[in-house]
């Protein structure tokens, strides 16, 4: 089947099967990088460690993901998405347990961090192949199910988070909640893993054909991935800030900026799929990026509470389905697994990159003005949807 075009078709048996699998891949994806999230602080006091020097643990987390997504790529061009998620999401899932350990009062900064870049290239890998194992579905299949996928990678954080608020509220160490989340997590692999599909067939010569790198029509896609990022990450890290420093919002008022953006973003996401049938890849992105820049440029400029938590929402919305719709666009330019590393890889830098960036403008030019990038990010992410046109259209 032609990957220029996902056309409905009645769902089958087997689709049902596949998607639940893949759907589950992401949950763990999701599951992983939300419990790592939530345990931070503890993370941070076990350590005694400063803000800064925590965040060397969390680049250490980026760059590992970032270095494992070109090789994963190479490997999935070679065996298939569904060995690269069953090694990847098991690898996952053990490594868990094993960075909270690095994290215990005994241990050091030098070790948390290798700990984390480890746990890094696990999650990298992961990220890779189960988007390319969607796509390989979604084209055998000829139903969208990709941005169905992320809204599971979005429940799969909120689930860890819990499970980690929950584990704390009980009195559990980070240790023993990270080797229970491992051990649900690898019950999950092994259901997935029975499940995926094979339909990226291998390519025992894509190692002489594929570049680490996006070139060609993967390049503007790649800056298109690396714009979306830059927003998502901005947006996760400055939305309750300039609620409360801006707006003058309490402290929990203003972490409902960040709730609002997410809960708004994962309810998209539920429905981009259908949404991309109906309206199409083009249309579907010029309208996301036309209500990004719009909610984000009401925010910024009323700078009120609710009109802030409107804008956010329209932002989240609005935001959600690019990146699925990139990524669809990517596989058409070759071998699925590859075609995304190499994009992800991209975007990924976009997305370490994008909030110290608004940062450091702020001091200069104030949040306001500085958050004021997105809205023209967004506007050139609708205004590049040409992009995402399948190939063989007008």
């Amino acid at each position: 089947m032609s990957t220029d075009h996902v056309a409905a078709k009645p769902a089958s048996r087997f689709q049902f099967g596949a998607v639940s699998a893949v759907f589950s891949a992401f949950l763990i994806d999701g599951a992983g990088f939300g419990a790592w999230a939530a345990l931070l602080p503890v993370f941070k006091s076990q350590l005694s460690i400063s803000e800064g020097q925590l965040s060397v643990a969390l680049f250490s987390m980026v760059i590992g993901s970032v270095a494992a997504m070109p090789i994963a790529g190479r490997f999935i061009a070679r065996l298939g998405s569904r060995r690269v998620i069953i090694a990847a999401a098991v690898a996952y899932s053990i490594l868990l347990p094993l960075v909270a350990l690095t994290a215990s009062p005994a241990s050091t900064l030098a070790i948390f961090a290798i700990g984390a870049l480890i746990t890094g290239a696990a999650k990298g890998s992961l990220d890779v192949s189960v988007n390319a194992q969607a796509i390989a579905i979604e084209n055998h299949e000829g139903r969208p199910i990709v941005a169905r996928c992320h809204g599971g990678w979005s429940m799969g954080a909120l689930t860890g988070s819990l499970f980690v608020a929950g584990g704390l509220k009980l009195s559990l160490g980070a240790p023993l909640i990270m080797t229970l989340l491992g051990l649900l997590l690898l019950g999950l692999a092994a259901f997935s893993g029975r499940r995926l599909t094979e339909h990226d067939r291998p390519d025992e010569h894509a190692h002489h054909r594929h570049s680490l790198w996006p070139r060609g029509r993967l390049a503007p896609l790649a800056a298109l991935a690396f714009i979306a990022l830059f927003c998502e990450g901005s947006m996760a890290d400055w939305s309750a800030v300039f609620l409360a420093d801006v707006v003058g919002a309490e402290p929990a008022s203003a972490a409902l900026g960040f709730a609002t953006y997410a809960t708004a973003m994962t309810a998209s996401r539920f429905c981009g799929d259908q949404l991309s049938h109906r309206l199409g890849p083009v249309v579907l992105m010029r309208f996301s990026g036309a209500v990004a820049a719009l909610g984000l440029a009401l925010s910024l400029a009323s700078q009120t509470y609710w009109l802030g938590l409107l804008g956010f929402a329209m932002a989240g919305f609005g935001l959600a389905n690019i990146i699925p719709a990139l990524f669809r666009a990517a596989a058409r330019h070759g071998h699925a697994g590859p075609a995304i590393a190499s994009v992800s890889t991209v975007g990924y830098v976009g997305l370490l990159i994008g909030p110290p960036i608004i940062g450091a403008l702020s001091r200069t030019l104030g949040l306001p003005l500085s958050l004021g990038l997105l809205v023209l990010f967004s506007g050139v992410l609708g205004a590049s949807a040409n992009l995402a046109k399948p190939r063989g259209t007008n």
